[in-house]
């Protein structure tokens, strides 16, 4: 299942998604919401449909996102860009919200992810449902069948400060 680029960038950050009932949500120590500030560049995108890992789609570092700590937030790729807002929902979640996007449908859709950061590694993570799926990709051939649940893992590598 290989991705267009304003597909790729609607997967790495488009799109509401459903998530397990999480525990009482506790604020992010000071640190850790620190710890996400910065420049951050693309590595490879890891997919399970299903429950079944899909092959690794690795994007040669072309993406950027950055996170700052007004809340706000960016990501450019070849030929594509979005950005917008994030709050801390707990020790373990953000959620983004779009404000512009190449792809229009993705403006204003909030989505949840779990962050976490080790050293200069960042992962972002989501579950799609099958309804969010249908929106984020073209028309399927009639005799292809989607996944009913996608977990979508985005892995980063921090960039020096400028």
């Amino acid at each position: 299942m290989k991705l267009s680029r304003h597909s790729f960038l609607a997967v790495l950050f488009g799109t509401a998604a459903l998530l397990p009932a999480a525990a009482p949500a506790q604020p992010p120590a000071p640190e850790i919401k620190q710890a996400l500030v910065g420049k951050w560049r693309h590595q490879t995108m890891l997919r399970t449909a299903d429950g079944q890992a899909l092959p690794p789609q690795p994007s040669g570092g072309a993406g950027v996102a950055e996170f700052r700590g007004d809340g706000t937030w960016s990501m450019q790729g070849p030929g594509a860009m979005s950005s917008g807002t994030y709050r801390w929902l707990d020790a373990k979640r953000i959620e983004q919200t779009l404000e512009q996007s190449t792809t229009r449908l993705e403006i204003g859709v909030a989505s949840i992810r779990y962050v976490k950061i080790q050293g200069d590694h960042l992962t972002l993570t989501r579950v799609q449902d099958r309804k969010e799926i249908d929106k984020l990709m073209p028309p399927p051939a009639p005799d292809a069948r989607r996944p009913d649940q996608m977990i979508v893992t985005n892995v980063f590598t921090r960039l020096p400060a400028d």
